[in-house]
């Protein structure tokens, strides 16, 4: 497993927005040890670990986000991910104007799977990132959840601090929290998150048929049938109900006899050796 670290040392700018203003920092974001920050500032031409960024942004991505990073997993789909879903898991989305590193998150239900992907070299970009990789990190979920919910609390208390309080942002982290601790709601907000909606936009009668199957068969089933819910095109069933209820396949392995065997049993069931062990 790796550890995941979000780190930041305030550093005010003179940004007409005050809030951005207030929350600017150098920002380090550590995966193991891997310093998925690190960059080259084409002004000083000279390597760094941080970033300078306001931070308000990634906190307000992080908390629109909360539920669909934690349960909405990789969509089956053929090339990049879809749009929607790539704002909802790429740091990028954060936007503001600011060149970020292109980390992509994956929960698995077990595990944050992480892909740190090349920031493609666009000509006066004051920023080129260096750490990319070809594989995943994988961060348990507890440990996403914590340093995320540090990181956002850290922001929160810097507008405070700076007299720049943001009753909306403010207000909706609250909100998460408060849903994360009332296992109604939080189910609510996780069924939601695992077919694709943002927190209250899932059709009413659609999150009770995703209830009553989850009620029924429990959470492991109705998580198996979030991950083929982008299979589905809608010119089947109509509605996720039907989908669920759907026969499957009846099947029967047919074992051919082989010629000039005197073989008596499955294949499977019957241990042979077709090698000498290793070091024969």
């Amino acid at each position: 497993m790796t550890d995941f670290r979000l780190s930041q040392r305030w550093k005010p700018v003179d940004d007409p927005d005050p809030r951005l203003n207030a929350t600017t920092a150098d920002l380090k974001i550590m995966l193991g040890d891997q310093c998925v920050t690190r960059n080259i500032d084409v002004w000083s031409n000279s390597p760094r670990d941080e970033v300078l960024v306001s931070t308000y942004p990634l906190a307000v991505w992080m908390v629109s986000s909360w539920w669909r990073l934690h349960y909405e997993i990789l969509p089956v789909c053929v090339g990049r991910p879809p749009t929607d879903w790539r704002m909802r898991h790429e740091i990028a989305a954060s936007g503001h104007g600011y060149v970020w590193p292109l980390i992509m998150f994956a929960t698995d239900r077990q595990v944050m799977n992480v892909r740190v992907v090349p920031v493609p070299d666009i000509p006066d970009q004051s920023v080129r990132y260096l750490t990319h990789t070809a594989e995943s990190f994988a961060i348990p979920m507890p440990s996403f959840t914590k340093t995320c919910g540090a990181f956002i609390g850290a922001v929160v208390d810097r507008l405070k601090d700076m007299g720049q309080k943001d009753s909306e942002f403010d207000q909706e982290w609250s909100l998460i929290m408060a849903e994360s601790a009332d296992p109604d709601e939080g189910r609510k907000r996780r069924i939601e998150a695992q077919f694709g909606f943002d927190p209250e936009e899932c059709p009413e009668e659609i999150l009770s048929e995703l209830v009553e199957i989850e009620e029924r068969n429990g959470e492991d089933v109705l998580a198996e049938l979030a991950a083929v819910r982008s299979l589905w095109d809608g010119k089947g069933p109509t509605s996720v109900k039907e989908l669920f209820e759907l026969p499957g396949v009846d099947a029967e392995p047919q074992v051919p006899k082989l010629p000039n065997s005197d073989a008596t049993h499955e294949p499977w069931r019957r241990p042979r050796r077709t090698r000498p062990p290793f070091g024969d």
